[in-house]
């Protein structure tokens, strides 16, 4: 058993149906197991409308939950309220789709990292969606892209997983000097797939070209070759480029480009 490759839906052009079709094509093409539908709205054409019947057909479906909505660490007790109920609300639809895990991409815009601040909600989500019997995976971006930080969460919440996201690894490593250098000697990667392996439930895969992450696997800084070491594992791994406003070849290019990598 490898990797299971997939594509995040909402990452792809069009509306959410446009996105599917295009899904099926590359599926057909390159045998694809799994796939990502995105539940936030206010950014991506292509999120999935919850109650719609079209899903993509794979063995390991998943969800990415909203993100801009209420400060879920507000000062007000009405709108973190909103807040749980919004995320809520969406796992109720990944589980309803038939997904069997969902992401949690952890945003305040108070860009408040505390974890202390973070386990209570956290913790509540991580056991909604174990109620549900799915998977609740925190990923390494925002408010908390600190790998140290959820090492510790992960420790603390046997019921939290990690989606591992490639790019946002290395969004806090460029400033003015290096974002205009390649990265020499880089090991963080293969340091933190060591570290990290045995809670990492699905990867989350894109490039950062030293100004900004979801580029196209060919198209920036990172080294992906770390991967091929644990292509054994039986997970999603989850192309996550921004291909909304690119050539419609590209995402079969990044598929073409990944399966050499961990080949």
């Amino acid at each position: 058993m490898t990797f299971r490759l997939g594509v995040q839906i909402g990452m792809l052009p069009g509306k959410y149906d446009q996105a599917l079709n295009q899904f099926s094509g590359l599926q057909q093409l390159y045998s694809l197991s799994s796939a990502e539908l995105h539940l936030e709205s206010s950014i991506y054409p292509a999120y999935f409308p919850p109650g719609n019947e079209q899903v993509p057909r794979v063995d390991i479906l998943g969800a990415h939950l909203p993100f801009m909505g209420p400060d879920p660490l507000s000062d007000a007790a009405e709108i973190r309220q909103k807040s749980i109920e919004t995320f809520s609300a969406a796992i109720h639809a990944a589980a309803d789709c038939g997904a069997a895990y969902v992401v949690f991409h952890a945003r305040t815009p108070s860009g408040d990292n505390d974890t202390s601040a973070w386990i209570p909600l956290l913790e509540d989500l991580a056991g909604k969606s174990r109620d549900k019997g799915i998977l609740f995976c925190l990923e390494n971006a925002d408010s908390l892209y600190d790998t140290a930080c959820i090492h510790e969460i992960l420790h603390q919440l046997p019921d939290v997983h990690l989606c591992l996201d490639i790019g946002h690894l290395y969004e806090h490593t460029f400033n003015l000097l290096t974002r205009y250098l390649p990265l020499y000697n880089d090991t963080r990667l293969a340091r933190e797939l060591e570290n990290l392996c045995d809670h990492i439930s699905c990867i989350h895969i894109h490039n950062h070209n030293g100004f900004l992450a979801h580029q196209t696997l060919a198209a920036g800084k990172i080294d992906f070759s770390p991967l091929k070491k644990y292509r054994s594992m039986d997970i999603p791994l989850i192309l996550e480029s921004d291909y909304r406003q690119t050539s419609p070849d590209l995402p079969a290019q990044d598929i073409q480009y990944l399966s050499k990598v961990i080949a």
